[in-house]
């Protein structure tokens, strides 16, 4: 799977690319609980990040991470698929580029 449909890096401006995508995954975005269709921020705005996951519901397995950042906005991702071992994919691939 291309998880570049969720989240991508503007290497020229050090930015992440944040999308909303809801094909297959669905991926929402909202920030200060303002739900958008994509954000970019730079990477040296990242204060900290959360994780809170929900990956044993039998429904749709989740996950939410709440991106914190320097300007006191808070930008939440919620991830949402069937597959769990798809989404611990993903999970561990936005980890990645948060970092």
């Amino acid at each position: 799977m291309n998880f570049s449909d969720f989240i991508d890096l503007d290497t020229t401006s050090n930015s992440l690319i944040l999308k909303q995508y809801n094909n297959n995954i669905s991926s929402v975005i909202k920030i200060d609980n303002k739900e958008i269709e994509e954000i970019k921020i730079k990477k040296d705005s990242i204060a900290f990040f959360t994780i809170s996951k929900k990956l044993n519901n039998p429904i749709k397995p989740e996950f939410t991470i709440l991106v914190y950042t320097i300007n006191n906005h808070i930008i939440e991702l919620l991830y949402e698929y069937e597959d769990k071992k798809v989404l611990e994919e993903l999970e561990e691939f936005v980890k990645s580029i948060l970092l």
